[in-house]
């Protein structure tokens, strides 16, 4: 498990039978009664991953991934037997300084809005 990562172990399932968590630049999904385990992959170019979060539903999972140019994020779809990935976030309005998003959070009653926070120094909010 990467401990760098913002919101780093999340339970996830009809009733929490999976752990999802940050391995390098992939984020595994253990299922507990089989003792298996998948894999979603990082984006092909970005550095690292920097935060995860998921729908109070536990349908969607957010990730977001520093880059050499803007941050992004990719939301990938839980119910899915692949995990298949619904949207790419990333925008080039980001201020220059801001590469990574170091936390980001779904709306527990909105699951549509997604906020992501910004690096120093100049630490942005946005809503998405």
């Amino acid at each position: 498990v990467k401990s760098d990562v913002n919101n780093n172990l999340h339970f996830i399932g009809e009733t929490g039978e999976f752990v999802c968590y940050p391995v390098g630049h992939n984020i595994a999904i253990y299922e507990s009664e089989t003792k298996s385990q998948k894999y979603i992959s990082g984006i092909e170019g970005s550095l690292a991953i920097t935060a995860m979060a998921v729908t109070k539903s536990k349908k969607f999972l957010a990730v977001a991934e520093r880059t050499d140019r803007t941050p992004v994020v990719s939301i990938y779809d839980l119910k899915h037997p692949q995990f298949k990935r619904k949207k790419f976030i990333s925008s080039n309005e980001l201020k220059k300084e801001n590469k990574e998003f170091i936390s980001i959070a779904f709306c527990p009653k909105n699951e549509k809005l997604l906020v992501t926070l910004t690096n120093i120094p100049q630490q942005n909010v946005y809503i998405w």
